[in-house]
């Protein structure tokens, strides 16, 4: 265990090999993002505390999430918000995976992608 070396990580402690995953994953997603917001899921309401960014829907997990039209929300906050970075947690700890239709909605549009971790960032200029 080790103490979370990030701004917003406080005394937070956590396992040696996730703070590594944190610790290169934040500033990452800080330095893609634009505007105050991004959008990360599934499961992953801490990316949104530990960069600061803002999160563009009400949903903190998404298991808990109405699935009718929820792909076509997700899309409609990420373009009303102007979104530049996405995170997708590969290994959430409710819901599943990422939506598939959600996931190839964005490739396109997003087009450039790094895994750090179990974290897939995409991210457009």
């Amino acid at each position: 265990m080790e103490t979370l070396n990030l701004p917003r990580g406080g005394n937070l402690r956590i396992d040696s090999i996730q703070a590594d995953v944190y610790e290169e994953l934040i500033p990452f997603i800080q330095a893609h993002a634009s505007g105050g917001f991004t959008y990360a899921g599934p499961d992953c309401a801490e990316i949104y505390f530990l960069t600061g960014l803002k999160n563009p829907t009400r949903t903190l997990f998404d298991s808990f999430d109405e699935p009718e039209g929820r792909t076509e929300r997700i899309l409609r906050a990420i373009d009303a918000h102007h979104i530049t970075t996405l995170t997708f947690n590969d290994q959430p700890g409710f819901a599943g995976k990422i939506n598939q239709e959600l996931e190839q909605a964005v490739q396109t549009s997003f087009p450039h992608s790094k895994q750090v971790g179990h974290f897939q960032v995409r991210w457009r200029e």
